[in-house]
């Protein structure tokens, strides 16, 4: 990526064809996930998802052992539903956001849908009608691999930093709570 540009600095790795986009991005790691958007040219429309770290690490082995490209020559594969509780797309009703997967002779498509939601009984969001915006982006199956699993290494990076950090500061709580244990 190009890291003099500020605005490219947040992107892992992307891509891109004439008329849409698919941006993976690194500034959502401190809430443990990765932001993946996607975007089109023309209307400048996009839609956001997020992946919890341990769904893309699963994506990214399913892409190394095959096991991904195999289970979407079956079917369309759905990977989030998630969404916002209150969207301002909605008038402060839940947003629905869904992220899929389908494989089409050499290409994946990454699609996205937003649209109107509703809460579930669980708290989840669930979609409550028709999306009213679609992104989908045709990817090479190489390229598509290559990015999930480039992705997958930068939160790998990240994790061993933030995991060194929070041990070094959980030792040294421990030991100043046995230092002050002793001189009690």
């Amino acid at each position: 990526m190009d890291q003099k540009n500020d605005f490219e600095k947040m992107k892992l790795t992307k891509a891109s064809t004439n008329k849409v986009a698919c941006n993976i991005y690194l500034d959502s790691f401190g809430i443990d996930k990765v932001r993946i958007q996607n975007f089109e040219y023309d209307s400048k429309k996009f839609i956001d998802c997020y992946l919890d770290f341990e769904e893309l690490a699963l994506i990214a082995t399913d892409c190394m052992t095959g096991r991904l490209i195999k289970e979407l020559e079956n079917g369309q594969k759905v990977l989030g539903m998630k969404g916002s509780k209150s969207s301002p797309n909605y008038n402060g009703a839940p947003e629905s956001r869904v992220l899929s997967l389908g494989k089409s002779g050499d290409k994946i498509f990454i699609n996205m849908t937003r649209g109107k939601g509703k809460l579930g009984d669980k708290g989840q969001i669930m979609p409550d009608g028709q999306p009213d915006l679609k992104i989908g982006v045709p990817v090479p199956v190489d390229k598509f691999r290559s990015m999930m699993i480039y992705a997958y290494d930068g939160v790998k990076a990240y994790l061993a930093h933030s995991i060194n950090q929070t041990y070094r500061e959980v030792s040294e709580a421990k030991k100043q709570a046995a230092t002050n244990k002793t001189t009690d």
